[in-house]
């Protein structure tokens, strides 16, 4: 769960939203990614869809249906304080395009 936890954190950190999914066994997984960067207040949850993905099982020869979710994340509250520390600058985009230094 790490990995994928540090690898949501790191994308979140170049996109302004990040989908989470997950297939079959690997929905529990996302959602636990996707609360525990919630309950840090590093992400909110903006957006979430479950469903079913039917797949075939060569062994029983027959067709399976898998739990699917997807789960889009934004950058929370508290994202620049957690990822760059408390006096951290951060760069922002202003309407014309150029970059700008501010401190939070």
């Amino acid at each position: 769960v790490s990995f994928f936890l540090n690898l949501s954190k790191k994308f979140l950190k170049s996109e302004e939203e990040v989908e989470l999914s997950g297939l079959g066994l690997a929905v529990t997984t996302v959602i636990t990614i996707a609360e525990t960067l919630r309950m840090e207040e590093i992400a909110v949850i903006r957006r979430v869809e479950t469903g079913l993905v039917e797949t075939h099982d060569e062994a029983k020869e027959r067709p399976v249906l898998k739990a699917k979710i997807q789960i889009w994340i934004a950058k929370g509250g508290r994202f620049h304080e957690v990822m760059y520390g408390r006096d951290a600058a951060v760069v922002r985009s202003d309407s014309t395009g150029s970059t700008k230094a501010s401190t939070e």
